[in-house]
């Protein structure tokens, strides 16, 4: 990396340390042109994290502790909520009034990625502890869980579902475990947007599951054959009134 810029100052501050960015820990920084582009005299790198903290975003472009920039345009790459962030812009509650944006204060837990405990007939699509895989595939994968949930339910006449907490608790406890054997476990370390430590509002936590594609689908494969026993089902009652014309 640094070999590609020619500003040995600029260089450093583009290449991360071990300290900083354990290997393999963090996706390696691969590029096409990129760091070739800091060449460009048009190009000026600004470090907001130690040097330059960013103050405002101006209406004629952006203010540091340093200076005042101008821009036409602004391309922000901030503020990443992974894995819980659509989920949580809306007001949904669950059975006690509390919302998933409070649910998942301190601990992102879930249900393989597809409900939630507390929040009776919600399905999630690769939602937290969810596996790091090709979205797609696992997306077409919950899907075809959350379709043999719902033919169940349709073919037995059943109502509700309700995620089991103990569930909850165990796939939770898994994800960690299995984090827990890789180099994303390095505490303080990995400072990743992966874990949500990118966040101010939020503490690092296990966000993903680490365990493989394949145990993955085949933990959603052996619900859906084995009645869903994560899930406790219901039926609710049928009312019957009269109604009298005087």
């Amino acid at each position: 990396m640094k070999e590609r810029v020619n500003d040995p100052e600029l260089a450093e501050m583009l290449t991360p340390t071990f300290d900083d960015y354990p290997l393999f820990a963090k996706r390696p920084p691969l590029d096409h042109g990129y760091l070739e582009a800091f060449n460009r005299d048009n190009v000026r790198l600004v470090d907001i994290k130690k040097q330059e903290p960013l103050v405002e975003i101006t209406e004629t472009g952006v203010r540091t502790t340093r200076n005042d920039y101008e821009f036409d345009i602004i391309v922000l790459a901030t503020g990443f909520k992974a894995y819980t962030g659509a989920l949580e812009a809306f007001p949904i509650r669950g059975n006690d009034g509390q919302t998933l944006r409070e649910k998942w204060r301190v601990q992102s837990a879930c249900i393989m990625g597809v409900c939630v405990a507390g929040f009776p007939n919600m399905f999630t699509v690769t939602g937290p502890q969810a596996p790091f895989a090709n979205l797609p595939t696992s997306i077409e994968q919950n899907a075809i869980w959350i379709s043999r949930c719902i033919e169940k339910m349709e073919r037995e006449g059943l109502d509700v579902f309700e995620p089991r907490e103990e569930a909850e608790r165990e796939w939770t406890a898994a994800t960690a475990n299995i984090h827990g054997q890789t180099l994303m476990a390095e505490g303080d370390k990995v400072n990743s947007w992966m874990m949500g430590a990118n966040r101010d509002d939020k503490g690092a936590r296990v966000l993903i599951y680490f365990g493989g594609a394949n145990l993955y689908y085949d933990a959603l494969d052996k619900s859906a054959a084995e009645g869903f026993p994560e899930l406790e089902f219901k039926t609710l009652p049928t009312y019957k009134c009269a109604v009298a014309a005087g």
